[in-house]
């Protein structure tokens, strides 16, 4: 499990997500705050195109409420048993697909560049979800941690490359279709992602201790993020459009 934050928003219609998970790793050797283990809180606003505010949903609020009164219950009456673990992977994998449907049902209400980015983060957290499954099968059946070269590490470290690819968007898109040139720059980050992976962490961490090698991917992801995060500020201080610039300044504060 790894540690988020999100909150993302746009223009017509608009989206609010905030959202908490925690770093992947055993509870057994780490002890990570509690608003990154408990906190998953998604807010969602709609617009339609007039324009017109929809209030917010209910059942959304409370389902968000439900799953930090959970993940906290479950920190302090289950602790760092199995049990707790297997309650808190689910709880972070429930809150990953559902702030998934939400920017997929954003996207299918969006048109040409908003529908785009709202696809490609739906596929970034997605992809969170389905890493953290498993992680949770190592975890709570195996009772470790994938080897440094499994598959889950791998995608833990590689969700942000759909936000790398929505920052990469081209903002006058009027619809959703991958253009050529796009779709080149899609795979140029899927290489680069690759490349950083496999040569500042996999490789190094095959002659290192377990413990050496997790704090080097802790760092690797760090300045990834930072990566991110400036390439998000830099697209959202470029931006022409105010709905744009939204997006781009909602995904800086992930």
């Amino acid at each position: 499990m790894r540690a988020g934050h999100l909150i993302l928003s746009v223009g017509a219609p608009a989206l609010h997500i905030h959202l908490g998970d925690n770093e992947p790793g055993t509870s057994q050797n780490r002890t990570p705050s509690l608003l990154g283990k408990a906190f998953t809180i998604l807010r969602i606003k709609y617009w339609d195109h007039s324009l017109s505010l929809h209030p917010f949903p209910r059942s959304l609020a409370l389902v968000a409420l439900l799953i930090v009164a959970s993940h906290v219950c479950s920190i302090v009456f289950l602790g760092i048993t199995s049990s707790g673990a297997l309650v808190g992977n689910a709880l972070q994998i429930l809150s990953s697909f559902v702030a998934a449907a939400i920017c997929f049902r954003a996207a299918r209400r969006s048109s040409g560049f908003n529908q785009s980015f709202w696809t490609l983060i739906g596929f970034g957290m997605a992809i969170w979800g389905v890493a953290d499954l498993g992680w949770s099968y190592y975890e709570v059946i195996l009772r470790t941690e994938p080897p440094a070269g499994s598959l889950m590490r791998f995608l833990f470290d590689t969700h942000g490359m759909f936000f790398v690819m929505a920052i990469f968007l081209d903002q006058e898109k009027i619809d959703s279709r991958v253009e050529t040139e796009e779709a080149l720059d899609f795979i140029q980050v899927g290489i680069l992602f690759f490349l950083v992976y496999f040569g500042t962490y996999y490789l190094p961490s095959l002659s290192l201790s377990q413990q050496t090698a997790f704090t080097r991917e802790m760092t690797v992801a760090f300045w990834g993020d930072l990566g991110i995060i400036f390439l998000a500020v830099l697209q959202w201080r470029r931006a022409r459009f105010p709905g744009v610039r939204k997006l781009f300044g909602g995904l800086a504060l992930y």
